[in-house]
């Protein structure tokens, strides 16, 4: 079973005195069995439409129950709408629930000891998927199914599915159990593909189809192209028995004359490779020989406004014609820096752009999607790499009618090329919330036009997992007209997995245990583009102190003075550690039965002694006594709570403790410990 090795982090992550707390949090999982044992992604593609379901085999090759977590991403504009789970010869399909009450229920049934599995969205592009409970020995197959559109582009019609990421700037404000991680690893997966037509392109390779059980690597995209798109009529059937038609074919064009303004992403992740596949050029390099292959596609009246950004947002000039563009584009700066992506949109913003086309790898927190939205803007965004991350600047687009192209190398001009055409259907804007939905739609996206049609008549035949995909996909054109109560409304009839809604499922006739499921956090393969780059992050890592330091945003510690020859220069006493800095060294998943009785042996030797001096204070002794616990087992609950607000399985070990405990006695107990501190609460992200 491969090991996993822990996950660096780009220079800017967040920091907590001197630590980077996800690093410590994906270091301390890599001593674990990896519990993911098997991958296989079924596609059926019909013109631009895909149906995808992709399985999962969990197993627990340890003596303890687990939890098996994983963070992953998935095309902004996928529809997942089912998840079910097989254990032994039973299968159990998930139900829909809004998003905070199928946490509940899942964390409910964990507490309870039952096998559980959540998967929910946690930022518009990323999803985590949650199995509780998984017993010694014991294998779940897991199983979640998802509709999607392709892109059309010059031509060419492509389905990407990203399978990793890398480094991404910035803070997510996800807590640190789910943020996206990578790490080394060799995991590998399988895949097969249903077609209509004789041939396709595989990762850039000749294909002829069907594909059946393929193995395929898991550190990069799965990227399949076909050379024409194939109009399609496809049918579904409504969770009320109304029948929707969808209708995909290529978008008209249009002669519109375009003022936009085109944003380059020049951050230090731009000098990357754009894929791991040989090719030698980096993701900036991509972008200007495409972008100066796409001035071509200028016309008379068009005006590009081109500024590239990285800690700052640089104008670089206006071009009416291609010569123009072209001379622009010999301007452009080296990448190196950061990725203060928000700052440029405000920046375009604020200019009077009414359309913006950026070319990022969109590996950045650094943006406000939301409020970017409220400018009433369109985004248009061409995401550059196999590393790339659709889930912010993809975000961005969906919100405001924008459309999103995938580049990974050879394709940058075809994919600029197809932001500028997509830009001439008109202004953007905001839609209308209805408390209705409309009985038909016909909007534009990513090249393709997708009209969606519904009887208003209920049939009584049975629907298939065909009919219910399209359904869910037609379904998902309607929640941006609706308003919250009307969406999750359709959200939970139809299965949807969004901002809204999750699906959970708990094996309710399974045998429970009683047990507090330790925590196994999955990583996600390094992607390829790492390899390519010549081991930079193996080297990061063996490189030492002064460089892991670096990787967390943090000053390295100044070294120790040297002793002149024959004396001795005494060392200064490391400086204190309170309980707040210490709850940070806890592994919160790695005994949690013994840390809820306050078994201190397995906590680090510092961390333990603290515990036990705080625990022997007349205060936290006769509090323990009065709620029947241990005083250990208090003090580490008090640390555990205080960790709660960005660590989800410390509030379990505290739930687990403190139980149905006064909250103001909790208080009490853990100022007179110094974990309710200004400095505690910013740590521990609350």
């Amino acid at each position: 079973m491969p090991q996993i090795m822990p996950a660096t982090r780009r220079p800017d992550a967040r920091n907590t005195q001197g630590r980077d707390p996800l690093s410590s949090y994906v270091a301390r999982i890599a001593a674990h069995p990896v519990p993911l044992v098997a991958t296989h992604c079924n596609i059926a593609i019909e013109g631009g439409f895909a149906i995808v379901t992709a399985e999962r085999r969990f197993k627990n090759a340890e003596a303890g129950s687990i939890e098996a977590t994983l963070t992953f991403p998935l095309p902004v504009h996928a529809v997942l709408h089912h998840l079910e789970a097989r254990i032994g010869d039973r299968k159990l399909i998930a139900v829909p629930q809004p998003r905070k009450d199928a946490r509940e229920t899942y964390e409910t049934a964990l507490e309870q000891g039952k096998t559980t599995v959540l998967h929910e969205e946690l930022l518009r592009g990323v999803h985590m998927l949650s199995v509780g409970h998984i017993a010694p020995g014991t294998e779940i197959a897991v199983a979640m199914r998802w509709s999607m559109l392709a892109t059309f582009a010059d031509g060419q019609t492509q389905l990407r599915i990203p399978l990793t990421v890398g480094d991404v700037y910035g803070r997510s404000g996800l807590a640190d159990s789910d943020e996206l991680t990578h790490a080394p690893s060799a995991l590998r997966g399988t895949l097969s593909i249903a077609c209509a037509a004789p041939r396709f392109r595989l990762n850039g390779r000749e294909q002829p189809g069907p594909v059946s059980n393929l193995p395929i690597a898991l550190d990069a995209p799965i990227d399949i192209a076909f050379d024409r798109l194939r109009p399609a009529v496809l049918s579904g059937r409504m969770a009320d028995g109304r029948p929707v038609s969808l209708r995909i074919d290529a978008a008209p064009q249009f002669d519109t004359p375009i003022d936009a303004a085109v944003l380059i992403d020049r951050s230090g992740s731009m000098s990357s490779p754009v894929s791991g596949d040989g090719a030698k050029a980096d993701k900036h390099a991509s972008v200007l020989l495409g972008l100066s292959e796409a001035a071509v596609a200028m016309r008379d009246g068009d005006v590009l406004a081109l500024c590239e950004f990285s800690e700052q947002c640089r104008p670089v000039g206006k071009a009416s014609t291609a010569k123009e563009l072209r001379a622009l584009i010999r301007q452009l700066s080296a990448p190196g820096g950061g990725t203060e992506i928000g700052q440029a949109l405000a920046q375009a913003i604020a200019s009077g752009a009414r359309d913006v086309i950026l070319i990022t790898d969109g590996k950045s927190h650094a943006l406000d999607v939301q409020e970017l939205a409220r400018s009433g803007c369109r985004f248009t965004v061409v995401l550059i790499g196999e590393d790339s991350l659709e889930a912010n600047a993809g975000h961005l687009a969906a919100l405001t009618g924008g459309s999103i192209f995938a580049a990974l190398g050879a394709d940058t001009a075809a994919s600029v090329t197809a932001a500028i055409a997509s830009v001439r259907a008109g202004p953007g804007g905001r839609r209308v919330k209805s408390e209705a939905a409309p009985s038909e739609i016909v909007l534009t996206r990513s090249g393709l036009r997708i009209g969606a049609a519904w009887s208003k008549v209920p049939a009584n035949a049975t629907c298939t997992d065909e009919e219910h995909a399209v359904a869910a996909l037609a379904a998902s054109l309607l929640l941006p007209d609706l308003d919250e109560a009307a969406a999750l409304e359709l959200a939970l009839a139809e299965g949807l997995v969004g901002h809204l809604t999750s699906l959970v499922l708990v094996d309710e006739d399974g045998p429970a245990t009683g047990d507090h499921a330790a925590n196994r956090k999955i990583a996600l393969p390094s992607p390829r583009t790492a390899a390519a780059a010549g081991g930079m992050m193996t080297a990061h890592m063996r490189a030492g102190p002064q460089v892991m330091y670096a990787l967390a945003g943090a000053p390295a510690p100044a070294p120790a003075p040297k002793a002149a020859a024959g004396s001795a220069v005494p060392l200064p006493p490391p400086p204190a550690r309170d309980l707040a800095t210490l709850a940070h060294d806890i592994d919160w998943q790695m005994r949690p039965q013994r840390l809820i009785a306050g078994d201190v042996s397995v906590l680090p030797p510092e961390v333990a002694a603290a515990v036990v001096a705080a625990a022997k204070t007349t205060a936290l002794e006769t509090a323990a006594r009065r709620l029947g616990i241990v005083a250990a087992a208090l003090v580490i609950g008090l640390m555990a709570r205080a960790l709660a607000g960005n660590d989800r399985l410390a509030g379990r070990i505290a739930r687990a403790i403190l139980k149905t405990a006064d909250a103001k006695l909790l208080d009490e107990l853990a100022q007179r410990l110094g974990l309710l501190s200004a400095t505690m609460r910013t740590a521990a992200g609350r």
